[in-house]
This record gives C-alpha cells, structure tokens and sequence, in this order.
C-alpha cells in the first residue's frame, strides 16, 4: 500500500502505475506492505492533514475515488495538490443504481463481505444489501466449474452468466471473456456482446441437428 484515497479507498502502484488495493483479497497482508516511515519520499515530501504526502510536481497518474488527484515521486503514491497545480476537481456522474430482475441493488464493486447458502455474495452499499455478481467479477463460490469457452446459454437468478460445456452448467468468467472491464468497479455487461454469443450458440446447435438429422 502506497497511498489512501479521502474516501478510505487503499491505494499501490504497480507496471508504473497507481491501482486500486482490494481490501478483500489483502485482508491481514496490508501490514507487510506499507512505505516504511524513514524513506526517501518522506524527507522530501510535506504531507497533508490525512498523513499523505504531497507531490512536489503536477504528474498526475490517477485519480481517487473522492476525486482527488495522485501522482508517483521518489518511489511512493502522493496526493497532488490542486491549488499549487492550478487543477480542478473531475466532475463526477451519478451513476444509475442498477438492480436485477429480482429488484436486488446490484453492488458497484467487486468486494463482498458475506456468502449465502445459495453461494451467492453480498456487501452493503448506502445502507442497503447489494448482491456482487461473480461471473463478472472473477469469483466462483458455485459449485459449478468455471467455462473453458465464452458461450452464454443461460443467466441465474442473481444475474450471473452461465454455459454449457461437457454436458452441465459452468460459470462464464465475464473478465477473460471480454464481456466486462473489472479494475475494484465493474461495467455493465453489454448486450450486443451476450447477443452475438448467444447467436453463436444457437448456430452451433442447428448446425449440430442439421447434422443429427441427415445420420439419420
């Protein structure tokens, strides 16, 4: 961990650049990774009311989830600041709640903090429950294998994609598919997309009758 956003989101830096921490998958190992107090960075940067240290430079890298701005100096994650650098805050859009079928807040994030009996995950999100849906953030809690292949023949109850590979049900990984962009938020998952799978499919299995139907 290299930096914390105003809105307690945890932050590192890898491939040259800033990324998102997932306190999920790092619970307990935050410890081992934090800039030691002595370094370099911290003799040469001031920081700020949060503890933050404060870029020298204006090289923004990424922005936080409150909207401010970081950048990378002396091997470690600053806040920039906006008033030295002449820049104003990003306006930020108010997403649309997105909610399934079944009228269940779908979370905005990847994170989860309970499994059900059904397998299914959930987090709180404005004080409401909302249901993190696997198949688009990488996680398999079914007892259903995950899909070889990219092929949509069905969707769960909790909105999860599913196929069909060596005569039962698997989960689709919407993340390797393509289907989703998933870096800590995930997107939506596109329909022109799950249309065109799903044509194929439905392609294959006349081909495969047309077939069965001439042996015969």
């Amino acid at each position: 961990m290299t930096g914390t956003g105003g809105n307690d989101s945890l932050w590192g830096w890898e491939d040259e650049a800033s990324c998102i921490i997932s306190k999920t998958k790092c619970e307990g190992k935050l410890e081992e990774v934090k800039t030691p107090s002595n370094s370099t960075s911290s003799a040469t940067h001031e920081k700020d009311a949060s503890g933050n240290l404060i870029c020298n430079e204006c090289n923004v890298t990424s922005t936080g989830g409150d909207g401010s701005y970081w950048g990378w100096e002396d091997e470690a994650s600053c806040i920039i600041d906006n008033v030295k650098c002449k820049l104003s805050p990003p306006k930020t859009e108010m997403k649309a709640l997105e909610r399934g079928p079944d009228g269940i807040l779908i979370c905005s994030t990847c994170e989860y903090t309970r499994v059900d009996k059904d397998t299914t995950t959930w987090n709180t999100e404005n004080g409401e429950d909302c249901r993190v849906i696997g198949s688009r953030c990488g996680i398999n809690t079914t007892p259903h294998p995950w899909c070889s292949g990219c092929v949509v023949t069905g969707t769960g109850n909790d909105g999860a994609l599913y196929g069909w590979e060596n005569n039962s049900s698997c989960l689709i990984n919407e993340i390797t598919c393509g289907i989703v962009d998933s870096h800590g938020e995930y997107t939506q998952v596109s329909s022109a997309q799950v249309t065109k799978m799903n044509s194929l499919y439905y392609a294959m299995a006349s081909l495969t009758a047309l077939f069965v139907f001439r042996a015969l």
